[in-house]
């Protein structure tokens, strides 16, 4: 500790290398902290694929865990026509590409990521979606 203090410079690069040996706790999986502030489904010029948008924000002061969304497509009565999950990896991937890694310490407290996915949906016109974040 006294070697940061005369030399602030020193810390970061000597938190990054002892990194992999360092102890590390896993994040709460808080679902009541986190919360979709926007979302969007619309058609893709592509056909059979619809383009979604949202923006996951975590209204708390602590990280937390990345969740998993739920996304259910309806029918203009409201049956359900298909259900998916969206894994923490899939949106990750699509939102950091291959910095991913560095996203993996959560969604810190009071922050936002904006993701946007490009999904299949062959045969199939949703008139109304839910959405449900939630832990696997």
């Amino acid at each position: 500790p006294r070697l940061f203090e005369a030399r602030p410079n020193l810390a970061e690069p000597f938190a990054s290398l002892l990194a992999p040996w360092r102890e590390r706790r896993d994040l709460p999986r808080d679902v009541k902290a986190l919360k979709i502030d926007s979302f969007e489904l619309a058609a893709s010029p592509v056909p059979g694929v619809l383009q979604m948008s949202a923006v996951l924000r975590n209204d708390s002061g602590s990280g937390v865990k990345w969740p998993a969304l739920e996304l259910s497509l309806t029918d203009s009565g409201g049956t359900l026509l298909v259900r998916k999950v969206i894994l923490a990896d899939d949106y990750l991937r699509a939102a950091f590409g291959p910095r991913r890694e560095a996203a993996r310490a959560g969604l810190n407290g009071y922050a936002e990521l904006p993701i946007k996915l490009s999904l299949e949906a062959r045969d199939i016109t949703p008139a109304g979606y839910s959405v449900t974040l939630f832990y696997p």
